[in-house]
Formats: C-alpha cells, sequence, structure tokens
C-alpha cells in the first residue's frame, strides 16, 4: 500500500514500527510552529518533524536491512559488527542491534586488552 492511499494513523503506525527498530519514538506536536510531530532519539534528544520526515526517516532504516548472524532476526542500517562472538568475514556477518546490545558488547568487555 502506497503512501498516498493510507490514513495519517496508519502511515504514523507504520513509521512507529519502523522507527523503533533504531529506538526511536515519536509524538504528536500541536504547538503553534511545529510541524506535527517530535522524534525522541533515546538520549532524550528531541527534533521536530512533519510526518514525511518521519516516514523519509524510516524508508531510511529500512533500505539496509538484512539477517542477523547471531540470532537469525532482522537487522536494520546496516546492521552491528558481531567479533567476538562471530566473525566479521569481510562485512558479511553482521548482527542485530538486540544482539549487539546483549550478547556482543558484554562480550567485547570480557576481553582482556592488548598493551
Amino acid at each position: 500500500m502506497s503512501t498516498s492511499t493510507m490514513t495519517i494513523t496508519e502511515r504514523e503506525e507504520r513509521a512507529r514500527e519502523i522507527l523503533a527498530h533504531e529506538g526511536l519514538q515519536f509524538e504528536r506536536n500541536n504547538e503553534p510552529g511545529s510541524k506535527g510531530y517530535t522524534i525522541i532519539q533515546p538520549s532524550g534528544l528531541r527534533y521536530d518533524r512533519s510526518i514525511e520526515d518521519l516516514e523519509s526517516t524510516a524508508s531510511i532504516i529500512m533500505e539496509d536491512t538484512g539477517t542477523c548472524c547471531i540470532c537469525g532476526g532482522t537487522y536494520y542500517t546496516g546492521g552491528n559488527n558481531p567479533e567476538p562472538v562471530m566473525p566479521l568475514n569481510d562485512g558479511e556477518n553482521r548482527c542485530c542491534r538486540t544482539c549487539d546490545r546483549n550478547i556482543v558488547i558484554p562480550a567485547r568487555l570480557r576481553e582482556p586488552v592488548s598493551a
């Protein structure tokens, strides 16, 4: 279904689902001068955006998807380096955000630091 035939609520829900993969949230903003929505990053930074901006951001997230080499789920925006859990294999192996946070980063923190 193209965005031109979707209701605003359907467009919002589609954008919300995709943006959530990157830890982004948004809310409606009806204040005077607002573009209509506020994107909220995990850090708490907030950006004033239009529905078209939300959809553009969502399409960028969806451009570079693939299969996580650890859990088999989907990764977005190019995925993450899975080393040391899995070899990078010339960039072929990528992992999702969940595996990166819960498996890869803890594994890196356990590795000894070489001098």
